[in-house]
């Protein structure tokens, strides 16, 4: 809906969430921070005096969009499209169990004990595996069969699903030898 010349409010029904939580992320790509004054319309939005941000609200009926806005609003995390289900169905155990919603430090610590290496690994580990590759060919010495399915990589963190033993897990690592983290923290996952 536009109000005014370059002015666009976004509503959504219930159940809607993830379309609108993308469609205002592409808006901000495309116009800048100006989107984020007039927001997404859920229950009030702007019109009462809150912000986009504010009326996300992270508990076990969230879906996708909103998780994965906080994570990129929040720490520079932009989940791959095919992680984000995954993770939700974390966040909504996690709020299920806790009987209250997740706040993004939350969530962000919430994905770091899911998805990343305990250890973080330093570059030249696992015996001169410096890419993701080279990893997957020591794992096999160890009688791992490793593929890796899909890799990312943003400006903050490296996510690799991955296919161990016939199991699919998604694991992800920061740092400098984010790339090769993500690997065996897929594989950690996978092998639990």
């Amino acid at each position: 809906m536009c109000l005014a010349p370059g002015v666009r409010v976004v509503g959504a029904h219930s159940g809607q969430g993830q379309q609108v939580d993308e469609t205002l992320a592409q808006h901000r790509r495309e116009l800048g921070e100006q989107v984020g004054e007039y927001g997404v319309v859920r229950g009030g939005g702007h019109g009462r005096g809150r912000s986009y941000e504010a009326v996300i609200r992270v508990n076990s009926q969230s879906g996708k969009g909103g998780v994965a806005y906080l994570l990129r609003t929040h720490h520079g995390l932009d989940l791959p499209p095919r992680l984000r289900p995954d993770f939700s169905r974390v966040v909504q155990e996690w709020t299920d169990d806790s009987g209250r919603e997740a706040t993004p430090k939350e969530l962000y610590d919430l994905f770091r004990q899911t998805y990343a290496v305990d250890e973080p690994l330093k570059p030249g580990d696992h015996q001169g595996a410096g890419t993701p590759h080279a990893l997957v060919e020591a794992l096999a010495d160890a009688g791992f069969k490793v593929d890796i399915l899909e890799s990312a990589q943003d400006g903050t963190a490296a996510y690799a699903e991955c296919r161990v033993n016939g199991v699919t897990a998604w694991g992800a690592g920061e740092g400098p030898a984010a790339s090769v983290q993500a690997v065996p923290a897929a594989v950690n996952r996978a092998v639990r």
